[in-house]
């Protein structure tokens, strides 16, 4: 029995990693097709900022575990997320989470808890991401080219006021879990943080995609001169691609989704011409992707707690 669950075990490992490599491989080559003198100095400081960013992400998970009364370490939240970070690669939306679960479970953290942080982290995040887009539509950051796009920015306001409502009320949020938790036939939960812990975290998530968000413009600035006012609408650019990407149920790691909407809104931010959107949105999916394998290294090598601190 222990032999099968050793060997079930390694069998995803292979799977997690072949689905990462073949993503890499193909918008790799993808890259390949585009020729621009590249200033390597600034793609090693985006990648950089990538992996603070990571750390940033994790920091935030530290504090929500703190909110559901489980002090763990910062090496070991490190440990379970990047443990399960390429289950987002594969086909369905949950196998970050449902692995990220169980390696909390090595560490004694409860199903219900880890199950729980995990998913309000991805929900703040996705809300501010959207907030943050909300807020760009309203100030016309974006000249679509397409009238139908054009006009959302006129139906942004109210979005906008019932997102910031949503992420400010915890109980909204706890009644929207309950029911996906119940169809997952999970444990309920009760989220007992305040309306400022709250705004905290909207806000510290938000911090976190602008960090990226400097990240991707020192990407940017690799193939050409980029303005430093362009950090916030490049910030915005990234966490809603990653978050349609991620809220795109068939696709795995948002493949081909998270590209479209950045060259998209590339295209309308910026007026960037052809072929740089192309090139921005495939290359930093790839640098994106390295990041991951490199952060994913410490987790793997470091020995989890086996007690919480």
């Amino acid at each position: 029995m222990k032999a099968f669950k050793y060997l079930s075990a390694g069998l995803l490992v292979v799977v997690i990693f072949y689905f990462i490599g073949n993503n890499l491989y193909t918008n790799w080559n993808k890259l390949s097709e585009i020729t621009l003198n590249w200033n390597y100095g600034y793609v090693l400081i985006s990648l950089l900022m990538l992996i603070l960013a990571w750390l940033f992400a994790v920091k935030g998970l530290k504090m929500l575990f703190s909110e559901f009364g489980y002090d763990v370490s910062f090496k070991q939240v490190y440990i379970i997320y990047f443990r399960s970070i390429g289950g987002k690669y594969l086909p369905g939306k949950l196998w970050q989470i449902a692995g990220s679960t169980y390696f909390a479970s090595k560490a004694g953290i409860p199903e219900g808890i880890s199950f729980t942080t995990f998913l309000v982290g991805q929900v703040y995040s996705v809300l501010a991401a959207l907030i943050m887009f909300g807020a760009m539509l309203l100030v016309g950051g974006f000249e679509f080219q397409y009238e139908i796009l054009e006009h959302a920015k006129w139906t942004s306001i109210p979005v906008v006021i019932g997102l910031i409502v949503f992420a400010l009320r915890p109980a909204i949020i706890e009644k929207n879990l309950n029911f996906l938790l119940r169809k997952l036939k999970r444990e309920q939960v009760k989220l007992k943080f305040s309306m400022v812990k709250a705004l905290w975290f909207t806000l510290y998530f938000g911090f976190c995609w602008f960090v990226f968000g400097v990240a991707f413009w020192f990407f940017a600035g690799s193939i050409f001169n980029v303005p430093i006012i362009d950090v916030f609408g490049l910030s915005v650019i990234i966490a809603t691609a990653v978050v349609i990407g991620f809220l795109a149920l068939i696709t795995p790691g948002g493949l081909g989704v998270r590209e479209g909407i950045m060259i998209l809104l590339l295209t309308s931010f910026g007026g960037y011409p052809n072929p740089l959107p192309a090139a921005l949105a495939i290359g930093f999916r790839v640098l994106i992707t390295i990041s991951e394998i490199i952060s994913s290294i410490p987790a793997w090598i470091s020995k989890p707690d086996n007690t919480l601190s």
